[in-house]
């Protein structure tokens, strides 16, 4: 009588045990990825306290250093980029896109930075090297938000669009004055001009697009179309007519009835009336009718 309660009781406590594991289990990965995150956020903040650092004081940053950054911060960047497409692609973000435009600007101009320098140290100053980084991650952050409203056959909402419009057109005039006086580095200038300028158009066209409905959110669903009549029933030549009673009776010959002749004029009547002329007047009969 015991053993099936026993058995039961075992499989409840391997259940609750199990369950508990895999509670334990999401709590860790959980508690990894916030450790991790934590620990990537700090070493972007070290990052650009040093990258920061050395730009102010107009020195060259260290190689081993800017490699390092530049291994750790560039998979950040591109992750960034494809999630900041992929969260401008949403229908609903309601603004929160806004909000991760400076956090990829960020790691992008890290990442930039840090490879420019590897790749070119010493070719252009540090000051401007890194205020330039930080141009090019905001244009790459602003082009991925592009990308991503592109890819779902959008234009970006107004929270995106003004910001860019601001930011880029700035950029754009600044970048312009720079090429005319910097003849060293005219065509890079040149290319960042021609860049924030790209996004400055698609801001404004983003605007334009907002206020004018293209992203469908203020036309209304086209009503439904009303349901087709049903077809008329099919004419069976085997199926015998059923008559209508209220139709007028046919006659066995199929013809029908002749019309009854209308009546002709009365007959003619006599009708009493004084006859004679003058003094031999006198009473008679005068016949009245059609003749």
């Amino acid at each position: 009588m015991n053993r099936p309660r026993l058995a039961a009781a075992a499989t409840l406590v391997v259940a609750l045990t199990a369950t508990a594991e895999a509670h334990a289990d999401d709590d860790v990965l959980v508690a990894l990825g916030v450790v991790g995150a934590a620990l990537l956020v700090g070493t972007d903040v070290t990052f650009t306290a040093y990258s920061g650092g050395t730009a102010a004081r107009v020195e060259e940053p260290d190689q081993a250093w800017m490699t390092a950054q530049s291994i750790v911060t560039t998979p950040q960047a591109l992750a960034a980029n494809v999630g900041m497409a992929a969260l401008a692609a949403e229908d609903d973000d309601e603004g929160v896109s806004v909000l991760a435009i400076p956090v990829v600007a960020w790691i992008n101009a890290l990442s930039v930075y840090s490879t420019w320098t590897v790749g070119a140290p010493g070719k252009v100053a540090p000051d401007q090297r890194f205020g330039v980084s930080w141009l090019a991650g905001t244009n790459a952050a602003f082009t991925a938000a592009a990308v991503g409203a592109f890819a779902d056959e959008r234009v970006s909402p107004l929270w995106i669009s003004i910001p860019e419009v601001g930011l880029m057109g700035a950029e754009a005039a600044f970048a312009s004055v720079r090429a005319a006086q910097d003849e060293k580095y005219r065509g890079g200038w040149i290319a960042l001009a021609a860049w924030s300028g790209v996004l400055t158009v698609h801001g404004v066209v983003s605007i334009i697009g907002e206020a004018s409905g293209w992203n469908g959110s203020d036309i209304p669903p086209p009503e439904p179309l009303p349901p087709e009549p049903p077809p008329p029933p099919p004419n069976d030549p085997l199926m015998v007519p059923t008559p209508d009673p209220n139709a007028p009776p046919v006659p066995p010959d199929g013809r029908p009835p002749n019309r009854p002749e209308p009546p002709g004029p009365p007959p003619p009547l006599l009708v009493p009336a004084p006859v004679g002329e003058g003094d031999a007047v006198g009473p008679g009969v005068v016949l009245v009718g059609v003749f």
